[in-house]
This record gives structure tokens, sequence and C-alpha cells, in this order.
């Protein structure tokens, strides 16, 4: 019976270790007299939520609330510049800013001369699958509750519990094991050289859904851009295939 109140104290000791595991990290004069180590511990941010994109409505509702984000004063036409033909979400959301602009009023134009300009920008982030990598203790608090266990036949380890889950619970942000996709969606009022509105939101999508956000050709830079009299005063040089015979003379 003896053996109890000592397998006590061990789990009590092994709860507060591992408490202490999962305090802030120390500064620097405090940090040199516990762990060395190369690089600094990942810690996870406060919980927190992220929308994901899974139906067309979706489109719909970012688009709405991206045109309640511009100036309500603007008295300018406004261009919506042309969607990307092969990509799905860029011709769907395209339809969705002109309907949800002339739903607030805005006057669009159909050419961009003398109008602002919208411009959307969609970028597409894979996330690769990641190995399981708990913060330091889970590991050591349970191998040596499972050798206790077995050595005394006991049941009962409260002590020793209690820093298994709490620190299973503070891991969960490490344990996700699946690649999984996000597409950031960001959209520009533009004004000559300035951008006098923009939003710019993060959403998950599924992995299969990620080919709806992938472009057909490279995303032109949001200040270049030629408006239509300039296209047409571009000069242009045209070139004819020729045979060999006729290069070698």
């Amino acid at each position: 019976m003896a053996r109890i109140p000592i397998l006590l104290s061990v789990g009590a000791a092994l709860a507060l270790s591992a408490c202490s595991v999962l305090q802030p990290p120390a500064g620097p004069s405090e940090s040199a007299s516990i762990i060395k180590s190369g690089t600094p511990t990942p810690v996870g941010y406060s919980l927190s939520g992220q929308n994901e994109m899974q139906s067309v409505q979706h489109w719909d509702v970012l688009a709405r609330e991206v045109v309640k984000g511009f100036p309500t004063e603007n008295k300018r036409p406004i261009y919506v510049s042309p969607p990307d033909a092969s990509m799905p979400f860029s011709k769907a959301f395209y339809g969705y800013l002109t309907t949800s602009l002339m739903i607030q009023g805005h006057n669009v134009a159909l050419d961009p001369t003398g109008a602002d300009r919208v411009h959307v920008s969609v970028q597409r982030v894979h996330h690769e699958h990641m190995p399981i990598k708990p913060p330091p203790g889970v590991t050591s608090v349970l191998a040596l509750s499972a050798w206790l266990i077995d050595r005394s036949k006991m049941i009962l380890m409260p002590a020793i519990g209690g820093a298994v889950i709490g620190e299973g619970i503070m891991a969960l942000p490490y344990l996700r094991t699946d690649a999984f996709s996000e597409v950031v969606i960001s959209v520009s009022l533009v004004r000559g050289n300035s951008i006098i509105a923009r939003s710019s939101t993060g959403f998950y999508v599924d992995n299969l859904e990620l080919a709806q956000y992938a472009p057909t050709y490279p995303e032109a830079p949001l200040l270049v851009q030629a408006s239509s009299a300039d296209r047409a005063a571009m000069p242009v040089k045209t070139f004819r295939v020729v045979s060999p015979a006729e290069y070698l003379q």
C-alpha cells in the first residue's frame, strides 16, 4: 500500500512539469537555465474561425460584402475588369460583382475610359501533408504513465491523467495531418494610379475544388492595364512563315 502515495507524488510532479511546458516561453535570462533549442517552438494562435467556400452562393455573398465596402459617395462609373473566361470562379464572380454594383446604385461602365476600375486577384495556397508534432512533453508523459501503470497495476492515476489530457488538448492545433487548400481573394477599386478601396479575404476550399480557381494565363499586375485607346495605338509587327530555302536566300 505504500506504493500508492509514491505513485501519486510522482504523478503530481509530472503534472507540474507538464504545466511548466505549457506556460509562455521564458525570457532570455530564464530560458538559458531550462532547455536549449536551435529553433523556437511553434505556438498556435488563439482559436478563430475562417469560412469555407462550398457553393456559388458563397461567391455571391462575397461580392455583395465587397461592394458594400466601396465608397458610397463615389459618382464615377465603375468598370469591372474582364474575367478569366476559363476560370469558373472568375466568370461567376464577375457577374456577381456587376449585379451587386448595380443594386448598390453604382453606374457600371462597359468601357474603362474615365471610369474607376475593379481588379480581382486570386491566390491559391495548398498545404501538404503535415506529420503530427505535439508540443514537448507529451511523448514523455505518455511513456512514463504507461510504465507506471504497468508496474503498479493501478487504474486510478489522476495526476498523470490530468497532465496527459492537458497536453493533449494543447496539442490539438498540431494534429492536422491531411493536406488542405485555401484561396485568398483580393478585390481593389482603382482610380488612375491609386487604390481607393480594397478587401482581401482568405477561405478554405476543398482540395478537389481548387481547380475552380486555377487561372488559364498569368495574372496581369494591378496597375498595368492599357485603356482601349492605348491598345489601339500600340504598334503591331507582323511575321510571315518562310521555308528554309527562302530563309537562306
